[in-house]
């Protein structure tokens, strides 16, 4: 067996020991997030009892799921739906999705119809329905023959539409959060739509979209004051000029970069390590920027070492979104 490298086992313990006993079935605070950790962890090290309490935790998750079991990308069947894909598609379980997924499919098509007009939300709106039918098309046996495929690109259309007709304040969806916030809504939209893009499904919409939620960063005023916010919209600028090569996005990409200072995006995320709000999060952006990479591993040296700290709170957060869990997964 590997040994476990810079990993502190008695916090991969305590997460053994309580996985079992939390109510949250989700993806983002819950056992959907710590499934997909310890199927991870098990992969890395070559210990076959991780994959193996993964497995029991999707088990459990299936079995608790009810009638109320939210349907939100947060908490809910979005979100575990997609952790199910996830492990599908990079080889951890194996299953034939469209019979597994097939009542979440049903039951997330019809909420797509029925969005509350104010919820744009990733976490619990009608953005985080998005992931959940970007994963099901990508599967690699998904096809254009199968109702399925048809079915949900059908309804991603649909979906598509709605959220158009949702951006009616514009200023106000665009507004920064008043600290670093990787699940800020604006550019998780902006990030999704290029997916969307690249798949070439309703493009004229998806670009008209785009373009009237990028427009408005030609005013200075809604530029965002952060470093840290301001490096979450640069890098997503930067990806969507990948799949989506109009100037303009790559043209406020650059600029917004130029601006950008790590040691405050450091000093502005330093007492946080989660993948919401702290370094977790910024490093996975960071490290796929060479030019960046750098410069961040020196000033952060080990401060991840400080996920022990999550250990001292009163009632310790176990989700892979804002507590000890993702900040592990990180590290791996």
């Amino acid at each position: 067996m590997k040994a476990i490298i810079s990993i502190d086992q008695k916090i991969i313990n305590t997460l053994l020991l309580n996985a079992s006993f939390i109510d949250n079935i989700g993806l983002m605070h819950g056992k959907m997030g710590i499934c997909i950790y310890f199927f991870h962890l098990g992969r890395k090290t070559g210990i076959k009892m991780y994959e193996e309490y993964a497995g029991e935790l999707i088990d459990e998750i299936y079995e608790e799921i009810n009638t109320t079991t939210p349907l939100n990308f947060e908490n809910g069947l979005a979100g575990i739906g997609w952790g199910v894909e996830y492990l599908v598609q990079n080889r951890f379980i194996e299953a034939n999705t469209d019979e597994v997924l097939a009542d979440f499919d049903t039951k997330l098509c019809n909420a797509s119809l029925n969005i509350g007009i104010k919820n744009l939300s990733i976490l619990t709106g009608a953005i985080g329905i998005v992931p959940y039918f970007l994963s099901r098309i990508k599967n690699p046996d998904s096809s254009d023959n199968k109702i399925p495929t048809l079915t949900i690109k059908h309804y991603l259309i649909l979906l598509i539409d709605s959220i158009d007709l949702m951006l009616t304040d514009i200023p106000n969806f665009i507004k920064e959060p008043d600290k670093f916030d990787i699940t800020w809504n604006y550019p998780m939209l902006l990030w999704l739509l290029a997916k969307i893009h690249i798949l070439k499904i309703y493009k004229y919409k998806v670009e008209k979209i785009i373009n009237k939620l990028v427009a408005p960063l030609q005013n200075k005023n809604n530029l965002p004051k952060l470093h840290s916010n301001r490096f979450l919209l640069a890098y997503t600028l930067s990806e969507i000029f990948n799949s989506y090569k109009t100037p303009i996005t790559n043209e406020f990409s650059i600029k917004l970069f130029e601006t950008i200072d790590i040691k405050v995006i450091y000093h502005e995320i330093q007492s946080d390590n989660s993948i919401r709000y702290g370094k977790a999060g910024m490093s996975q952006m960071i490290k796929k920027m060479p030019e960046y990479k750098e410069q961040w591993d020196k000033i952060i040296c080990n401060s991840f070492k400080e996920y022990e700290s999550f250990l001292n709170d009163a009632k310790i957060n176990f989700g892979i979104l804002e507590g000890i869990t993702g900040t592990l997964l990180t590290s791996l």
